[in-house]
């Protein structure tokens, strides 16, 4: 319920002249419904470290399945620009996920991190030139 309230709010602020109240946290991706074809915008939080951005979404949450496969691009508003990035990788390996959540979360402890990593998927995205 929280995160579609958010949603309303933060789809139109990333895309607005406004965006950089908050798109150094959080980017918008717009990929398609794999067997739908329908256009799907996803606002969530990521750490971008040279062309790659990290995020992490819950398992529950199908939307992610959507980025799977080598030739799966999506269109991201970065910071206020149109960019494209390609899937680089989908990962549930637990030690890897603690890794990079306490990354892009310092403040979290490690027991913490440690419990959240079960729930969750991470997508790195690679941006592309």
């Amino acid at each position: 319920m929280i995160n579609k309230i958010g949603n309303i709010f933060m789809k139109p602020l990333l895309s607005s002249f406004l965006h950089f109240l908050a798109s150094g946290q959080i980017v918008l991706i717009r990929f398609q419904g794999r067997k739908s074809g329908k256009i799907y915008d996803t606002p969530v939080e990521y750490r971008q470290e040279g062309d790659t951005l990290t995020f992490f979404t819950q398992k529950s949450r199908l939307w992610w399945k959507n980025l799977q496969g080598d030739d799966t691009c999506v269109e991201l508003r970065l910071r206020g620009k149109k960019v494209t990035a390609r899937q680089q990788l989908i990962s549930d390996d637990p030690e890897q996920i603690v890794r990079e959540i306490r990354l892009l979360h310092p403040r979290m402890t490690l027991e913490q991190a440690e419990q959240l990593a079960p729930s969750v998927v991470m997508i790195q995205l690679k941006l592309l030139p």
